[in-house]
């Protein structure tokens, strides 16, 4: 798994460079970047790429889930708390409202609730 994982980061690398024009789509690799070190539990890497993602373009709901989750994991509680307001700010798919929501509450609170991560 972790030999597919960083092939398929390798291949989103090496595409970078053909296939994005807009920055829309700049910002999709850098968040498709992000999901590939989030699998391999490198939330630096993927906190940075994912940034790049949000800069890129801001109304990517997906990445400021993803950037939300990996500051989170990183204890950048603030960053984190910020990523995921504005994940909920973007009108997201409401099956991931409640574990952001859950997410929150255990940045305000400092409890841990369970669950897997959104």
């Amino acid at each position: 798994m972790r030999h597919l994982s960083l092939s398929l980061l390798f291949c989103l690398i090496a595409l970078n460079g053909f296939a994005a024009d807009s920055e829309v789509e700049q910002s999709d690799l850098h968040r498709n970047k992000a999901r590939v070190l989030i699998e391999e539990k490198d939330w630096a890497a993927a906190a940075d790429e994912v940034r790049e993602a949000t800069r890129l373009n801001p109304k990517s709901a997906d990445a400021w889930l993803i950037l939300g989750t990996a500051t989170m994991r990183l204890e950048k509680n603030e960053e984190a708390r910020d990523a995921f307001n504005k994940f909920l700010a973007l009108n997201p798919p409401e099956s991931k409202v409640p574990a952001v929501k859950q997410r929150l509450v255990e940045l305000e609170t400092g409890l841990n609730l369970g669950g897997e991560p959104p």
